[in-house]
């Protein structure tokens, strides 16, 4: 056992309580829980390592870390051509987008194990990865000590430390210091977080600059044919116009819902498309927008020919759905979540727009304001700004092609950050 897994224990009576509310009360963990605990792990494998095929262990928390995620497994299977990938996930949502997008180009996508170091070792055992690889920021101790003594060669890509983050980590570094001396190379999104990563690490710590690997595989703009295509899905006419709020999370549909009203009064033949952040809240959200006086369908099941409301209630399908909006509102920014993926309608060159919660999303946000692609702004206004986009074709193709360029201007991430670690890989 070790001082980690003391630590872990010591915690779990405080934890306890949390965790069984969501897990029985919201519906969370029910897939993920086994697997992270081990129970559905393959067999090990027999035989020596084939020493042509690296084996790479690739992980990413969530959604926005998997579409991460995809961009460097393709240079890197470009790269070595031999190598066998396999990618992790926390999160059931970002399990579902790694099947969806992923599953062709790895072995295996799994849940992440618990930091418990006999759990970590099961894992380890299963998989005998050669390279571990974090998305993001991920800083597991049993995980960094474990898979080190075996060899394995670890790097964090597309890495940052948020404001929030960044104070934990530096409180408590003692705890982190001796396992992040493991990581070979870290290749970050911006200046400020490699000062913030050199802070943990240490100065002989391998650290670059690469910029944020979310810009190099955005969905591509929708051709006619395909918009065509998902309208008829979701019976919606040609001539509807659609208003998409993504990742909405408790208390933003309200928010939503109320600016709505206001663009409907104006707008009457205007549809609005809400994607709830997370799944088990389907059902919740659908049933709380029905009502006598408004048209709501779900996306899963669409029971109505252009609808007030469209609960977009499928996984894995916002980033293109956006490509059928006049302009896309980006939620987990009207209630204090830190914001969500504006790269997702501005790859669509649309209006981007989003509240004033956006402090995890800074470098995206940086950089989508510099272009002038996005407007944020307060829940109260919301509704005046979406009429006004609405109302007015020429600011809302303007905002939507600097939008679209942003994007286009800050690709090239993946291969900057192949390129860096790649020499760590080999040597």
């Amino acid at each position: 056992m070790t001082p980690y897994d003391l630590l872990y224990l010591s915690a779990l009576p405080l934890a306890t309580p949390l965790f069984v509310y969501k897990y029985l009360i919201k519906g969370k963990y029910h897939e993920s829980l086994p697997s992270m605990s081990g129970r559905r792990l393959p067999a090990p494998p027999t035989g020596a390592k084939d020493a042509s095929a690296l084996r790479i262990w690739i992980h990413a928390v969530s959604v926005g870390e998997t579409v991460a995620a995809k961009s460097i497994i393709l240079p890197l299977r470009d790269a070595l051509p031999q190598a066998r990938f396999f990618v992790s996930t926390v999160t059931e949502t970002g399990q579902a987008t790694a099947r969806r997008i992923l599953s062709d180009l790895v072995e295996d996508i799994f849940f992440y194990p618990l930091d418990l170091s006999w759990n970590v070792d099961r894992f380890l055992d299963a998989y005998r990865p050669d390279v571990f690889i974090m998305m993001e920021t991920e800083l597991w101790p049993n995980m960094l000590t474990r898979a080190a003594r075996r060899g394995v060669r670890l790097f964090t890509l597309n890495g940052r430390l948020s404001d929030r983050s960044f104070p934990w980590y530096r409180r408590f570094r003692f705890l982190f210091r001796g396992p992040l001396s493991n990581i070979k190379a870290c290749a970050v999104q911006s200046p400020i977080d490699a000062e913030r990563m050199r802070h943990l690490c240490g100065p002989g710590a391998k650290i670059e600059v690469t910029g944020n690997c979310k810009f190099d595989l955005p969905a591509e703009p929708l051709t006619e044919e395909e918009q065509q295509e998902l309208r008829q899905k979701y019976r919606l006419t040609p001539d509807r116009d659609i208003i998409v709020a993504g990742s909405t999370h408790p208390g933003e549909e309200d928010i939503v819902m109320a600016a709505w009203e206001q663009v409907q009064a104006r707008y009457p033949q205007t549809t609005l498309i809400l994607a709830p952040r997370h799944p088990e809240r389907f059902n919740e959200v659908a049933n709380a927008l029905s009502g006598p006086n408004r048209r709501v369908s779900r996306a899963s099941a669409p029971s109505l020919d252009d609808p007030d409301v469209l609960v977009l209630d499928e996984m894995g399908v916002l980033a293109q759905i956006y490509g059928i909006a006049r302009v896309g509102v980006v939620c987990g920014s009207y209630a204090p979540i830190g914001g969500h993926n504006l790269l997702e309608p501005a790859a669509h060159g649309i209006p981007v727009v989003y509240g004033p919660y956006m402090n995890k999303q800074k470098e995206l946000l940086r950089i989508v304001n510099a272009a002038h692609g996005g407007i944020q702004v307060n829940g109260s206004d919301l509704g005046a700004t979406l009429i006004d986009l609405l109302s007015n074709d020429k600011r809302r193709e303007t905002l939507g092609r600097a939008a679209r360029e942003a994007v286009e201007a800050n690709r090239g991430s993946a291969k900057r950050s192949i390129e860096f670690i790649l020499p760590y890989f080999l040597g």
